[in-house]
């Protein structure tokens, strides 16, 4: 269930800086906002994702959704350290052909 609120333009306003200001949509942050200021409501809804991994919480095939939160820069630096180490230059569908043998 979704319900709406009218807020006045210099609110809004004051509400899409902030939320520009922390790189998240306006959505996103006045659900962390009434999370602080009311801590004991949780919400039972998935943040958006896309439309196939939505479908698919929806449809009762994944449990949960992993919050959209960016990676700070040492865990992109790590995540791209790491597929780095694997075969550098290699592309993962040429290693899938190269491990499964000749036919």
């Amino acid at each position: 269930m979704s319900h709406q609120i009218t807020l006045t333009d210099d609110e809004y306003e004051a509400l899409a800086e902030a939320a520009a200001a922390r790189g998240q949509p306006v959505e996103e942050l006045v659900r962390e906002m009434l999370a602080e200021r009311f801590p004991a409501v949780q919400s039972n809804s998935p943040q958006p994702h896309g439309s196939l991994v939505e479908a698919m919480w929806h449809a009762g095939h994944l449990s949960n959704l992993a919050p959209r939160t960016p990676d700070t820069p040492e865990v992109a630096a790590e995540r791209k350290r790491l597929a780095g180490s694997i075969t550098p230059g290699k592309l993962a569908s040429e290693m899938v052909i190269e491990d499964r043998g000749p036919r």
